[in-house]
């Protein structure tokens, strides 16, 4: 048998194997070719069974390093989120959720003690001018209280009484 008829070129590989020639190519490129000629070069299946091994084994040592490299930004991640926590930069999902719940309670409270507010205020008025002049007051006062109790929230801090009877803010000049 002659020795060249155990030989295949990258053609020839690509015929057996079914694979694309680019395939074949990059697959055998590390390993050395065990003839040529002037028009191709050929691989023994020796040489073909060692170069997919090279081909289609892990990179364990990038691998590792990539895992290291991974690891060693998570942890840098994991530092600066706890400096910025220690400096009031980052706040946690939960509380900022509960402030929020909080700060639309407040303002909803708000809203609703309008009317009862607004009502025995402008009974007496007599103008329009007058009317405007204590809703705008009352309205004032309210987004007043508001904004104290939104920023107590947002501190962590207990807002005072929102109830309307606690309501000590004067209004009208009155």
């Amino acid at each position: 048998m002659d020795a060249k008829q155990l030989l295949l070129s990258i053609s020839g590989w690509s015929r057996e194997t079914g694979m694309d020639r680019r395939t074949v190519t990059k697959i055998l490129n590390p390993i050395k070719p065990d003839d040529k000629d002037t028009q191709a070069k050929y691989w023994s299946a020796r040489s073909w069974t060692e170069a997919v091994k090279i081909y289609y084994a892990p990179d364990d040592e990038t691998t590792l390093n990539d895992e290291r490299l991974r690891l060693t930004k998570a942890q840098a991640d994991e530092r600066e989120i706890a400096v910025a926590k220690a400096r009031g930069e980052v706040l946690e999902v939960e509380y900022v959720s509960q402030a929020l719940a909080d700060c639309m309670a407040e303002v909803k409270s708000n809203l609703t003690n309008l009317p009862p507010k607004l009502a025995p205020a402008v009974f007496n008025s007599t103008t329009a001018r007058e009317v405007e002049e204590v809703a705008k007051d009352i309205i004032h006062a309210a987004l007043f209280r508001a904004s104290e109790n939104v920023a107590n929230i947002i501190s962590g801090e207990q807002g005072p009484d929102t109830s309307p009877e606690a309501d000590d803010i004067p209004v009208g000049g009155k």
